[in-house]
């Protein structure tokens, strides 16, 4: 084997919950060292400061935090010649740092990202209003778009030594958006979150039958303001959880299931322990959970995509707080389309006494498009991916 170790390199913060997401574990079974750079204090400060979920704490992985462009460089330069470096991330324009010194250190790399569950919007009737911020016209959101479609050409950038696609319809679209050549080594396999709903093993809630609510942290979710530039006032957020506590107790009356939610990666309920009453919360165990489930509720999220890897009903609330965000509906929308899941606005809307149906045939083209690309030939993603490194 070419390489024992392997450099991960986040710009979000790495967090405790990466270690299922990516199937990491898989990699300390093939004895392989993991080193994680934590770079998102100069990749994105933003985030870096207002994420608030658990910090990657496991000391089975050697972490470190970069601060200053200095620490990052040294890091990579040190570990150029005898780890397979790979950024958590595609390329842009706030991560061309990484690729310039990929590129100064001429570092083997490769991307895992794109093997994860990413759904594009398909054409639809549903539009969401342009702000000015997100507009194409906007001097910032031109430099960068350039700079991702022209500048790694005109820049010469290292290429990436191999690419690991999920899902069919997002290959091009994934392919494209790192620096590859005809040497790049194109890895079909599945999406890292198939492979963990592979190997979860299905909750058990004391034989009791439940309902899994598959958290978005919406609407607490940094990622709202940072990424789509809407701002949700305190009074949204309290009628956003009082419709969820009505569907909770909706669920509970009409279909005799407790509800348990399946927070989100980036959720942080410490500080808002009241929120959802007799409730039960659970971090890191969403395939779990959905393995498990009587029935399964959601927002806007691909986890969501769980239920239908495991053939169980879906129903997506599209609460009126939601709908303030054109941008967001116009996700779950499309979503629900592609899945054939059922959308309500509010509690009372659900089916009575009886569980909500499952468009199978819509089930199925999504598994066929959106989970598997390839074959693991029986082995774990790791070790496919490893494979290429000898």
């Amino acid at each position: 084997m070419k390489y024992k170790e392997t450099v991960l390199i986040f710009n979000t913060p790495a967090l405790n919950t990466d270690i299922q997401t990516y199937s990491l574990e898989e990699l300390l079974d093939l004895h392989i060292k993991v080193i994680v750079l934590d770079a998102s204090p100069i990749l994105s400060p933003n985030a870096n400061k207002i994420v608030t979920a658990t910090r990657l704490s496991d000391t089975r992985f050697e972490t470190h935090i970069c601060n200053t462009k200095m620490e990052l460089e040294l890091h990579i330069k040190q570990n150029a010649k005898t780890a397979c470096f790979i950024p958590m991330f595609q390329y842009h324009y706030e991560a061309k740092l990484v690729f310039k010194l990929f590129t100064k250190y001429d570092v083997y790399y490769g991307h895992v990202t794109t093997a994860r569950t990413e759904l594009e919007l398909g054409p639809s009737n549903v539009k969401y209003k342009k702000t000015w911020k997100n507009s194409k016209l906007n001097p910032a959101h031109l430099y960068k778009a350039f700079f991702n479609r022209i500048g790694k050409k005109v820049f010469k950038y290292k290429n990436a030594s191999f690419i690991v696609i999920g899902g069919k319809n997002n290959s091009d679209l994934y392919i494209n958006a790192c620096i590859h050549n005809d040497k790049t080594k194109i890895l079909y396999l599945h999406t890292w979150d198939y492979e963990r709903f592979l190997n979860s093993e299905t909750y058990d809630n004391e034989g009791k039958p439940y309902c899994v609510y598959l958290d978005t942290y919406f609407p607490f979710h940094p990622d709202i303001k940072t990424e789509i530039g809407f701002k949700f006032t305190q009074e949204d957020k309290k009628n956003f959880v009082n419709d969820m506590n009505k569907v909770f107790n909706y669920i509970k009356e009409n279909y005799n299931l407790k509800v348990i939610i399946a927070a989100h990666p980036r959720a942080n309920y410490k500080d808002k322990v009241d929120i959802y009453p007799n409730v039960k919360i659970e971090y890191g165990k969403t395939s779990q959970l959905v393995k498990g489930a009587s029935l399964v509720i959601g927002n806007v999220s691909n986890s969501n995509l769980f239920a239908v890897m495991a053939d169980k009903p879906l129903v997506l609330i599209n609460s009126y707080i939601i709908k303030k965000c054109d941008f967001i509906e116009t996700v779950l929308l499309e979503f629900a389309n592609l899945t054939g899941a059922n959308v309500v606005e509010k509690a009372t809307e659900l089916p009575k006494n009886q569980l909500p149906k499952i468009n199978y045939e819509k089930y199925n083209l999504c598994k066929n498009e959106y989970f598997e690309s390839g074959d693991c030939n029986k082995k774990n993603m790791w070790s496919s991916i490893i494979d290429i490194w000898s």
